[in-house]
């Protein structure tokens, strides 16, 4: 049976696409929040967002500590409040803050590491829910990654691993600072205006009373989640301490389903052990210990999706070769594929590696834009009798159209026709 991806056609287009289809891409500047019932003017909240400086002022932190913003309990219910306003409560903006220090050397730096690892197999880890930035603290503070580096759980995990222990007194209030700036509302680094933020630390180092009620006090105010999680070794009763203000302290992490309500999870995952079951990015997976492992992506014959699902798929492509995001990316591809289009790729020995190893780097990117897309393939010995009569070239909006025409060999029908873009004259420019 011979087997041919699709998508690659589409790889073929050099100019934008006239398309607004833009819905399933949450990439905004970061808004005031509830500026007027916090007490801060907008100039003032714009400056939290984005001043750098402003974290680390002595005139800020004193106001902080100072204005009684709310009472404690007005603070947690206009906090859930805005939880249930947002658009979607269940997409999270998660960042791991991972302290290397500890008065026992590695010991504990590699605890802490294990944990993260476990609790990354639990959460339902893709674009369009939980995405995950981690930053490391020895006696400098560093980036490991931020939101839009890995787009499921087990790339996280594998790279959760590759951090490093390295000596050094740490600071977890320098930390936060960096978390705040650099990496929790940019949109650069893949944070959304429209999701909960969590960050949960993992040190033994605790934050000073006065640090306390400044990052009490800021979090609120950007409606941040901050949880405490000194890993202490296991005790007779189990210690989870929510207290009025924003911080949550862990002592004994025993019951991980404590950390999946804070982030609108579950844990363990109700399923039956042994059974398939699919995960949000419809990856077929098994059920084990609550755990969904061995996860697959699934790709069909393109003749055997239904219209929706076809549709669906041409519009990440769409997304993909127009949005700023992906544009670069996308037509990096291309290019890749018109070089080795002409130097021969098909007749080498590696190409049936090389191949899937592109397939999958062009997958990868349409499954940052939408995690339940795969490249289909065309089931071509079921239509070799007449292959241009496939469903295929359909010319609606749920197939690829027909065959380009005339002396340029433009595509005159379906969702990539030329009047819908700039020129899509593939053949004689890519030999595709």
């Amino acid at each position: 049976m011979m087997l041919i991806m699709l998508g690659l056609r589409s790889l073929y287009v050099f100019n934008a696409f006239l398309f607004s289809y833009f819905n399933s891409i949450e990439i905004k500047e970061v808004e005031a929040a509830n500026t007027k019932k916090n007490g801060l003017d907008e100039s003032s909240q714009h400056d939290i967002t984005v001043n750098k400086n402003l974290f680390a002022s002595a005139p800020f932190k004193k106001m902080l500590e100072e204005e009684n913003f709310l009472t404690n309990k007005r603070k947690i219910k206009s906090r859930n409040q805005r939880r249930q306003n947002a658009a979607d409560p269940s997409k999270v903006d998660l960042v791991i803050l991972i302290d290397k220090y500890s008065p026992k050397g590695s010991q504990n730096f590699y605890r802490r590491k294990r944990y993260i690892r476990e609790l990354v197999e639990y959460l339902p880890v893709f674009p369009a829910r939980i995405r995950i930035g981690a930053v490391s603290l020895s006696s400098h503070v560093k980036l490991e990654f931020g939101f839009n580096n890995f787009i499921n759980k087990e790339c996280v995990g594998k790279r959760i691993q590759k951090i490093r222990y390295t000596k050094g007194q740490s600071s977890v209030n320098s930390g936060l600072k960096y978390v705040f700036n650099d990496l929790l509302f940019k949109p650069n680094e893949g944070a959304r205006s429209n999701a909960r933020k969590v960050v949960i630390i993992l040190s033994e180092n605790q934050l000073h009373i006065d640090q306390k009620n400044y990052w009490n006090n800021l979090s609120d105010q950007l409606d941040v989640e901050i949880a405490f999680i000194g890993l202490q070794k296991q005790t007779a009763a189990n210690t989870f301490q929510v207290k009025r203000e924003t911080l949550v302290y862990m002592e004994n992490v025993s019951n991980l389903n404590r950390i999946g309500r804070l982030l609108g999870t579950e844990i363990p995952l109700q399923c039956k052990e042994g059974n398939v079951v699919f995960d949000p990015c419809e990856r077929q997976c098994k059920c084990v210990n609550g755990k969904l492992v061995n996860c697959c992506r699934v790709r069909s014959p393109f003749t055997e999706m239904s219209e929706k699902e076809r549709a669906r798929y041409i519009e990440v492509i769409k997304t993909a070769s127009t949005h700023s995001l992906f544009k670069r990316r996308y037509e990096a591809l291309l290019t890749i594929h018109k070089t080795f289009f002409r130097t021969g790729i098909h007749q080498a020995t590696f190409f049936l590696p090389w191949h899937r190893w592109f397939l999958l780097q062009y997958e990868n990117l349409l499954r940052e834009i939408d995690c339940g897309v795969t490249v289909p393939y065309w089931e071509s010995a079921e239509e070799a009798n007449d292959a241009l009569a496939s469903e295929m070239w359909n010319p609606g909006d749920y197939g690829f159209g027909g065959n380009g025409t005339g002396s340029s060999s433009c595509v005159q029908d379906g969702p990539f026709r030329a009047e819908v873009l700039f020129t899509f004259c593939v053949f004689s420019e890519l030999g595709g």
